[in-house]
């Protein structure tokens, strides 16, 4: 009870943190071949799923150091796959209690310009969220639930029958850009 509080208060301290940034019309179009720089927040939590087809496209699309990557502390698969990519690690004592990230991790965002941002995270977890949109990047992924149209404006619709190739299915629907 006390954490649903918490994240509630957390996320509508994220809607009055971010009131002033509106969303631009974009076109999809040649989103990905554009150029530019990338962020890509891999799962926080584990997950049955292998993100490496989405994995494998950004790293096509956005070679080396055009190319961030949030990854929790202990992943060391992030280092070992892109090794060229800055790294930010994620901590529990990177998170507040509000469950938004540190102002060193916001800081450290918002201190480079992206055209590209995904999170790889299929629960709602506040911080990764909230980094997917202290990033200000042109196209912002994310997958759709409760309140994500505060922080992407691509969403991907989860489909239960078929869960377990979603990321297979965003890496095709992002292929198309």
């Amino acid at each position: 009870m006390l954490e649903s509080l918490r994240r509630s208060l957390g996320v509508q301290l994220s809607r009055w943190h971010f009131r002033r940034m509106h969303n631009a019309v974009i076109s999809f179009a040649d989103s990905l071949s554009t150029g530019g720089n990338a962020l890509l927040i891999l799962p926080l939590t584990p997950t049955a799923q292998s993100p490496a087809l989405v994995i494998d496209l950004v790293r096509t699309q956005f070679p080396g150091a055009r190319l961030t990557i949030v990854a929790e502390e202990h992943d060391t698969g992030a280092a070992v796959l892109l090794p060229r990519s800055t790294i930010i690690r994620v901590s529990p004592n990177n998170i507040d209690w509000l469950f938004r990230p540190s102002r060193e991790i916001t800081q450290r965002i918002a201190g480079a310009t992206y055209d590209l941002a995904i999170d790889l995270n299929l629960d709602s977890l506040l911080p990764s969220a909230y980094i997917c949109r202290e990033s200000n990047a042109r196209v912002r992924v994310g997958f759709a639930r409760d309140g994500a149209d505060l922080f992407y404006n691509f969403q991907m619709q989860h489909d239960s029958a078929r869960d377990g190739a979603l990321y297979d299915r965003l890496a095709a629907c992002l292929k198309m850009f």
